[in-house]
């Protein structure tokens, strides 16, 4: 074999480790689990992965920051709650009482630090459901 041969193959074999280690970081970077607050809490082995929790705005302890930019609220499950601390667009459908999914990890003070904050819409479902449909 040649030495540009040779420099060509390992070339090759670096750059493939280079992008099979790219592809499985950015795989396991979006994984996340979807979990009820319940579940969340009653299970410490979610608590160092970052994961999805669903769950209702509670009235009590809703602060939302100067135009609109950061919300500190505790999401409650059936039976638990845990307080929230999200740092960004708060969107225009949050509310207390209303459905909300984070994204996040749990950090100091046992406090859940969301990266993202989606509110769940249901008024259009609630009048499907009201006349007899089916959701879509």
């Amino acid at each position: 074999m040649t030495n540009v041969r040779m420099k060509l193959i390992i070339g090759g074999v670096v750059l493939a480790g280079c992008i099979g280690y790219l592809v499985y970081d950015g795989i396991m970077a979006g994984r996340s689990y979807y979990l009820s607050v319940d579940a969340y809490v009653s299970s410490p082995e979610y608590r160092k992965d970052r994961v999805r929790l669903h769950g209702i705005v509670a009235h009590e302890g809703l602060v939302l920051g100067s135009k609109g930019a950061k919300a500190e609220f505790l999401l409650l499950g059936e039976t638990s709650k845990i307080p929230v601390r999200y740092k960004g667009v708060v969107p225009d459908l949050f509310k207390a009482g209303g459905e909300v999914v984070v994204m996040g990890r749990l950090g100091e003070g046992d406090v859940f630090e969301a990266t993202e904050l989606m509110t769940k819409c249901a008024s259009k479902y609630d009048e499907m459901k009201s006349k007899g449909k089916k959701r879509p």
